[in-house]
């Protein structure tokens, strides 16, 4: 499998796209139309989790046609990531990605089988739970202190925050 380019805002340009209908290009178009505005985090986690897909999509079918794009497709990218190491949340991330950009093909006709259909998240382990630290505590009860100040009910939702961080 090919490796990444370093920067990814160049991946589209290295793609070799024949038609409008070709994953890099609705990538750019879902972007243009979906994902701009949004914090610049995401954009980037977008970009890099499309283009790792649109990567092992070419590699393992020898085209980017999105027409032929299917969940199977999508499985086997996440099996691959996963035996590559990867955690369970990053591919849970790429996953993400990857059903959002299908939900906008499936939308815009470009698809008829949702990519993600009946793929689940992968399970992932929670650690012990933490309790907070005195600053946290202080900072939580001061603002359910001022809250239920603030509440004209005795009864409130605010005061019920109050008794419960007693």
């Amino acid at each position: 499998m090919t490796n990444l380019p370093m920067k990814t805002e160049n991946f589209m340009q290295h793609m070799e796209t024949e038609t409008e209908f070709d994953l890099p290009n609705l990538i750019l178009k879902y972007f243009q139309e979906e994902v701009v505005g949004r914090s610049v985090h995401t954009l980037y986690a977008r970009k890099v989790d499309l283009a790792k897909f649109c990567l092992f999509y070419r590699s393992l079918n020898g085209h980017l046609r999105a027409s032929e794009l299917m969940p199977r497709d999508v499985k086997l990218f996440l099996n691959d990531l996963q035996s590559r190491g990867y955690a369970a949340n990053t591919s849970n991330r790429h996953l993400g990605s990857i059903r959002a950009f299908g939900t906008w093909l499936l939308e815009n006709g470009v698809v008829r089988i949702h990519p993600c259909k009946s793929i689940r998240d992968l399970h992932v382990e929670l650690g012990p739970p933490k309790a907070p630290r005195d600053k946290e505590y202080h900072r939580l009860r001061k603002t359910a202190d001022v809250l239920a100040e603030a509440s004209p009910y005795e009864y409130s939702q605010d005061f019920r925050n109050l008794v419960l961080l007693e």
